[in-house]
């Protein structure tokens, strides 16, 4: 959990000094459990900053996003899923 804090934090740090100079954006879908079938963005960007160049990816759904590790399997599921939850646990946002 720390590192996930950790990554975070940089990634919000790193966001303030860079500029984006390429983003892709492609849907996905849950593919089981209680919200399978719900779409989501998963968005990737390359930003270029001070000391060059590096990567973010975020997942957005209604709007609201999460970052995630793209390199990670099932790690932008899981914040899809997160934020899926959120919307229908407390309440359309």
């Amino acid at each position: 959990m720390k590192f996930r804090s950790a990554i975070l934090a940089i990634s919000v740090l790193l966001t303030a000094c860079g500029t984006v100079v390429d983003e892709q954006r492609r849907t996905a879908v849950l593919p089981d459990g209680y919200y399978g079938g719900e779409p989501y963005d998963i968005v990737t960007q390359t930003v270029q900053g001070q000391n060059g160049t590096y990567t973010r990816t975020r997942v957005v759904y209604w709007g609201r996003s999460a970052t995630c590790i793209g390199d990670s399997p099932g790690d932008c599921e899981a914040a899809a899923r997160r934020l899926i939850d959120q919307r229908f646990t407390v309440g359309v946002f």
